[in-house]
């Protein structure tokens, strides 16, 4: 059976030092090809001592050991295919030393742009080290996690809503009314509905919102500032269940019926606390090592330092920017 052709993802940023070190590499890689193998598979490779040469080229060797800790530093979603074919990458990998073999025979690891490049790849290298020792050892206690989600109840609640568009001129469905009649035919649509017609029903007949009537009006579970703010509001103050009074947004009146609220459980959201605290207990302490670092940039040759909102572009943006995916989203 021929293997099928493949393409390695990543490749090793620090693979150049590696090789003579025989360290695990960094997970940070860049793109990299290798072809796949154009004959039938072969048996499974026998398993040999740890410090068995496995790759050698000119005087530079490898061991097995060494070559597992390569494999190893790739991605888990990437290892098991570069697993699945490991002579591949190792042919790929011998051909890259005899190409810096011969490299350095033509002294090219001393011109000054390799140097740079040398330094600042030891420079990116001992960087992203640092950062996973911090991953290793900043972590939140279960406290902090439990008192983070006490705290934030909002962040792990949903509701499911549906609701009916009377739209106002210019808004969805092409409506023509103004705003005096929409929302005369809102409040009619609101007493049909407390008089007990069916709310799926109606707003298949009635609505404006073309991305909901379909389908009765629903629009699933949404969360806390998902929504517009009157229609957030509504939301989050409705009794389950209860119609709703016309509620006015840019783009229209709604009839709003919250069927269901529900809260997620500490135990369903405590990875997600946990990652969050984790990063914020990282940028804090990235933040204290650059502020004692003493960085400069000279402003003759880089220019004024921007301001932070200038720093951040699209900082000052808001989801209400983006296009709603049907009306009353942000």
């Amino acid at each position: 059976m021929t293997p099928a052709k493949f393409r390695f993802l990543y490749f090793p940023a620090a693979l150049s030092l590696a090789l003579l070190s025989g360290q695990a590499l960094s997970a940070q890689v860049a793109h990299a090809p290798a072809a796949a193998a154009a004959h039938a598979a072969a048996p499974a490779p026998a398993s040999v001592p740890p410090n068995t040469v496995v790759i050698r080229v000119g005087t530079t060797a490898i061991t097995a050991q060494q070559f597992q800790q390569m494999l190893d530093a790739f991605p888990p979603q990437q290892r098991p295919q570069v697993e699945a074919h490991k002579r591949d990458f190792a042919q790929y990998l011998a051909n890259y030393m005899a190409l810096a073999q011969e490299a350095k025979a033509e002294h090219l690891d001393q011109t000054p742009e390799f140097k740079l490049h040398e330094h600042l790849l030891r420079e990116q290298t001992l960087a992203q080290a640092l950062l996973q020792s911090l991953r290793q050892t900043l972590k939140p206690t279960d406290a902090q996690v439990t008192a983070f989600y006490n705290g934030h109840q909002d962040m792990f609640q949903e509701a499911k809503v549906r609701h009916i568009l009377i739209a106002t001129a210019g808004g969805p469905g092409g409506s023509k009314l103004t705003p005096a009649q929409a929302l005369a035919k809102a409040n009619a649509v609101e007493a049909r509905l407390k008089k007990g017609e069916d709310f799926a029903t109606v707003a298949k007949s009635v609505s404006d919102d073309t991305g909901s009537k379909t389908h009765g009006g629903d629009l699933g579970w949404v969360t806390h500032h998902q929504m517009v703010p009157s229609f957030d509001k509504a939301v989050w103050s409705l009794p389950v269940n209860q119609i709703s009074a016309p509620v006015k947004t840019r783009f229209g009146y709604h009839i709003i019926q919250v069927q269901e609220r529900k809260t997620a459980p500490l135990s369903e959201a405590k990875d997600q606390i946990a990652e969050q605290l984790q990063n914020q207990l990282i940028q804090e302490k990235l933040q204290q090592i650059k502020a004692a670092a003493g960085v400069v940039l000279n402003p003759t040759y880089f220019g004024a330092a921007p301001s932070a909102a200038a720093a951040a572009p699209g900082a000052q943006a808001t989801t209400a920017s983006a296009a709603p995916a049907h009306p009353a989203a942000h």
